[in-house]
């Protein structure tokens, strides 16, 4: 989702948004097409340099995109995938900044990921 924010951004002579690092489709439980955000946090110690507008509008522009691309099923999660030892704290954070934080943004490890979505 970065790569498609900076195209269209250069299309529309202006600086980029934030954007969702990646997003992947997948199939609901009814067999419908359904989109999924992800956002990589591998490289984070800790969680003070993690701000909740920041992943507000992270969620909010890649949505934009994706339905000006005609994509309008959107998973209702979006997913931060941190490293195991940080997945406890991420959660704590999170947590500790709701209602600023919505309830479905979810934290996790990769493995996470790769168990609900690449079975």
């Amino acid at each position: 989702m970065d790569c498609v924010e900076s195209k269209v951004a250069r299309s529309e002579n202006r600086t980029n948004n934030k954007s969702m690092d990646s997003m992947l489709m997948t199939k609901d439980p009814d067999g419908k097409d359904i989109a999924v955000f992800i956002e990589f946090r591998f490289n984070y110690k800790s969680m003070k340099n993690l701000r909740a507008k920041a992943l507000r509008d992270k969620k909010k522009f890649s949505c934009k995109h994706l339905r000006q691309s005609g994509i309008n099923e959107i998973h209702d999660n979006y997913f931060y995938v941190f490293d195991p030892n940080l997945k406890e704290q991420a959660r704590r954070y999170f947590r500790s900044l709701y209602p600023s934080m919505p309830n479905n943004f979810k934290p996790i490890t990769i493995r996470d990921l790769k168990d609900r979505f690449f079975q």
